[in-house]
């Protein structure tokens, strides 16, 4: 229906040079403000009047705990309490502490070393890593650090060879590979039966949702993005209620939102400590902290299944420069002519041997010098 407002004059500038800037016209803004804020408008002025009503004493007033209990929340976690809740040891239902992790990592760490697993070896030091990392964010209650933490924690475990970063694809295989070797149905007992409401609370918000960014910045046709998240929604409903044999289903849903979440706040589109997706950040990193180390357990225990899907880790920086000081013994050995007998040099290239056969054991190299001094 055709409307007909007046906007003050420095409203009607900005939209004008939004407009110009964008190529779209006027009222293409006018309609997304109308459509995306007139939630906010309802429940602003909707919100003044039951105040009023409160003033009066004509509303009735309940307390948090008559909420909690007349909806079936007891046994979910307060967003403010997050941060006291147990998320490892024997206090945190059975998942496996860092302290824990860290010795079974230590009396398996030379077996992978010698069986050929040296890759999976280090991103198990690094997941511990920033497992740990992780956890200190919690009792500093910063769930956004806390989230990006263990999410790194976990791409070191299952991260693509080549970009170094895990994929959609690539974390569906773990999953499966996860939920095939779990004999005893940790991620089920330990993680998904305790947080089923969280789990759904998540799948019903659309800003993890994406087919409704998508829509959002026109990507792809998905104006139908709200009855795909409805359908979504239900298919969790379905896979909970299946216990423990939806946990495959319902570890892939959830981590379609949490990619989402992980993109939200590395790629720069969320302040940190934001209001607006508090509640998501919350349960993703409560989630993340009780997972990862379940994961980290399992491919512990199943090195040979987890080894193939774990790319090569990136070369550490020590390795770098050991290679710079290889070229540069190169360029210096071309370098040399009749100054080859010079004491100086010869002393400086033994130490170049002792220190790539102590590092690398780089036998070519190392004779390639000793020629050159016997000459």
């Amino acid at each position: 229906m055709p409307i007909t407002i007046e906007l003050p004059p420095e409203a009607e500038r900005r939209l004008t040079d939004l407009a110009a800037r964008t190529g779209r016209d006027v009222d293409f803004y006018l309609r997304e403000m109308v459509q995306f804020g007139v939630e906010d408008v309802e429940d602003c002025y909707l919100a003044e009047e039951i105040m009023e009503r409160v003033r009066k004493g004509e509303e009735r007033v309940y307390s948090d705990a008559e909420i909690r209990e007349a909806l079936g929340l007891d046994d979910c976690v307060h967003p403010i309490e997050w941060r006291r809740t147990p998320i490892n040891g024997e206090s945190g239902g059975g998942i496996p502490s860092l302290e824990t992790l860290r010795a079974k990592y230590r009396s398996k760490e030379d077996e992978l070393r010698d069986s050929g697993k040296a890759n999976l070896s280090v991103r198990m030091h690094r997941a511990l890593s920033w497992t740990e990392r992780g956890q200190k964010e919690m009792e500093r209650n910063d769930p956004d650090a806390a989230f990006i933490s263990h999410w790194i924690g976990f791409d070191a475990i299952c991260s693509d060879r080549h970009r170094n970063r895990a994929s959609k694809e690539k974390i569906g295989k773990f999953l499966g590979k996860a939920v095939k070797e779990d004999g005893d149905a940790s991620i089920y007992n330990l993680v998904i039966s305790n947080e089923s409401k969280s789990i759904l609370t998540l799948a019903a918000n659309a800003y993890v949702f994406k087919p409704f960014w998508n829509h959002y910045y026109k990507k792809l046709d998905s104006s139908d993005w709200a009855d795909s998240l409805i359908g979504s929604v239900n298919q969790t409903i379905r896979h909970l209620e299946r216990g423990e044999r939806g946990t495959l289903n319902t570890l892939q849903i959830l981590f379609d939102c949490l990619i989402e979440l992980r993109n939200q706040l590395v790629h720069g589109g969320s302040t940190w400590g934001g209001y607006v997706n508090r509640d998501q950040v919350v349960d993703g990193a409560r989630i993340m902290s009780r997972l990862l180390p379940v994961f980290l357990d399992l491919v512990m225990d199943n090195p040979n299944s987890f080894n193939a899907n774990i790319g090569s880790p990136p070369p550490d920086m020590d390795s770098c420069r050991i290679k710079a000081e290889h070229n540069n013994y190169v360029r210096k050995l071309a370098d040399m002519t009749t100054d080859v007998t010079n004491s100086e040099y010869r002393e400086y290239l033994r130490e170049a041997i002792e220190r790539e056969l102590e590092v690398n054991e780089d036998q070519e190299f190392a004779a390639c010098v000793r020629d050159i001094l016997d000459r």
